[in-house]
This record gives C-alpha cells, sequence and structure tokens, in this order.
C-alpha cells in the first residue's frame, strides 16, 4: 500500500503480485492490484484483476470489495465511452453497496445513452 499511496505504481503493482500469488484468496490484494493497473492504463489486466477480487470475495466484507471492484470496472468502461458496460457494473456495484458514487455513475451512463 505504501508504493501505491506514494504513486509508484510498477512497484506496487509488483508488490500486489506479489501479495496474490502468497494469498490468492485474498480478495482486496486482487481488487488493490486492479487499481493499480488501472493508474499504469493497463486495463485489460485491471478488468482481470477485479474480476478476480469480486470471484474470491467471501465474508463479512464481501459486499464492499465486490462493489468497490464493480466500481473499479464500471470506471475503465466509461474512461472507454463503453456506456452500456459501464451502467451495467455500476448497477452491480449499487446491488452489493449503498453508495452516492454509484448512483452518480448510473445517472452519466443513462444520460450518455
Amino acid at each position: 500500500d505504501k508504493y501505491y499511496q506514494g504513486e509508484n505504481y510498477a512497484d506496487a503493482a509488483f508488490q500486489y503480485q506479489r501479495a496474490v500469488e502468497y494469498y490468492p484468496n485474498y480478495a482486496q490484494s486482487w481488487s488493490n492490484l486492479g487499481l493499480t493497473f488501472i493508474k499504469l492504463e493497463k486495463y485489460s489486466e485491471a478488468i482481470w484483476a477485479n474480476k478476480e477480487a469480486v470471484r474470491r470475495a467471501n465474508g463479512s466484507r464481501a459486499h464492499i470489495v465486490k462493489a468497490s471492484s464493480y466500481y473499479n470496472i464500471a470506471k475503465i468502461y466509461e474512461r472507454q465511452e463503453r456506456w452500456e458496460s459501464a451502467l451495467n457494473y455500476y448497477q452491480r456495484a449499487l446491488e452489493q453497496r449503498e453508495h452516492s458514487a454509484y448512483h452518480k455513475g448510473i445517472k452519466r451512463m443513462k444520460d450518455k445513452l
């Protein structure tokens, strides 16, 4: 996390990749890896990592990890002007957890469509 917070995204990605190798079922590391790939503009890898986070999320915080991972995917699709896909993932995020950012994303996508 210190590499990510220090905006050293290449080293952060390396460390998060190591984390998921050692603890493959810790969904938060997958989600963090996805965020880092977004910062590195590696969007395919970011979508993959966030989908892994969703797939592996469990326990009492599963809904939080899923919501944030769906949101991350939605932001990628929005950046790529793939409005329907973005809308779908904003809605998935909202299904997991209430958050104003998800409502705002849904509104933006509906306005685009």
